[in-house]
């Protein structure tokens, strides 16, 4: 779908421009079907081992927060 923003009609009407256009590859629906569905079981798999049980969520992210003073603010 091409779209041009109304400005430019107006002002380009009389004229004429060429455009270029590339066609990209499609990937295989199959394929990616596939691919969904091994991501869907390999998360299954990490959800079921519950391998973040012991991880506090609070002390996490104040353990990897990096704060930076902000610009124009003393």
């Amino acid at each position: 779908m091409i779209e041009l923003h109304p400005d430019f009609l107006t002002k380009n009407a009389q004229k004429q421009f060429q455009v270029q256009v590339t066609f990209l590859e499609q990937t295989s629906t199959t394929a990616t079907k596939s691919n969904v569905q091994k991501m869907a079981e390999a998360l299954r798999k990490i959800s079921k081992k519950n391998i973040f049980a012991e991880i506090d969520p609070q002390k996490w992210q104040q353990e990897i927060r990096q704060d930076r003073s902000l610009p124009n603010r003393d």
